[in-house]
């Protein structure tokens, strides 16, 4: 992200505008994230803050929580990320399906301090004729938790949002017969 932000304005409004694009037809995000779990198991970042959160979130007392929260006994690890989403930013519609992963859940834990319900950024939650079943505003400190798989998308966040959108999230993933042993 660097790279993009250290780019010419040109440049940079250049590559928004094929992600804008795209995305009027096919899954399509912009957003700054922080791979945690990719971290840690790289060794990079040793020490970092966010590391902290996810060792918390694979405590087997956290983990027993999410199991009865969820009613899935299967859950045996959560993979995590941070996010920043900034005016312009969002996540179009999907399921978090994957190939490689036995997602059981996914969460979210809002970090953003202050947000304006017109601003944008809701979690949505959509039905299958891709109406709006419900959303919620990033509001600090909430909690979201919902069993994949699930229509969601984060809207975009407005051009004249006072602030960024930021969030602590991830995946309860299930060891099955067959699936990848390592996030």
């Amino acid at each position: 992200m660097t790279q993009v932000q250290q780019a010419p304005a040109q440049e940079r409004q250049q590559l928004m505008n094929n992600i804008y694009k795209r995305a009027t037809s096919q899954f399509q995000y912009v957003f700054i994230q922080y791979y945690i779990t990719q971290a840690i198991e790289l060794g990079e970042d040793p020490g970092h803050p966010m590391h902290q959160v996810h060792d918390w979130i694979n405590q087997p007392s956290t983990l027993d929580f999410m199991r009865t929260l969820t009613g899935d006994d299967s859950i045996k690890k959560a993979d995590s990320y941070a996010s920043c989403y900034a005016p312009g930013h969002f996540l179009t519609e999907h399921e978090d399906h994957h190939e490689k992963h036995d997602r059981v859940a996914a969460y979210v834990i809002s970090m953003t301090r202050v947000w304006n319900v017109n601003w944008g950024g809701h979690l949505a939650f959509l039905d299958d004729a891709g109406n709006i079943n419900q959303a919620f505003l990033p509001d600090f400190n909430s909690f979201n938790i919902f069993l994949i798989p699930q229509r969601h998308a984060v809207q975009p966040v407005a051009p004249f949002a006072g602030g960024n959108r930021t969030s602590y999230l991830g995946w309860l993933q299930s060891i099955r017969a067959g699936s990848q042993a390592s996030l």
